[in-house]
């Protein structure tokens, strides 16, 4: 149990941490002035990195 407490509170920390890091993104490139033309290429490449380590997760 203490272990899938620990992995669950790591995971949540990496996705907060990493939400931070895009909607830092996301300002800067607003304040340059484009904003919204690799939004969707972003969030596919997020799904597939989420998608890789739930696989790394299971298989250990």
């Amino acid at each position: 149990m203490n272990k899938k407490k620990k992995k669950k509170k790591k995971k949540k920390k990496k996705k907060k941490k990493k939400k931070k890091k895009k909607k830092k993104k996301k300002k800067e490139e607003e304040e340059e002035g484009e904003g919204g033309g690799g939004i969707e290429e972003e969030q596919e490449e997020e799904q597939e990195q989420e998608g890789s380590f739930l696989r790394k997760c299971e298989s250990a």
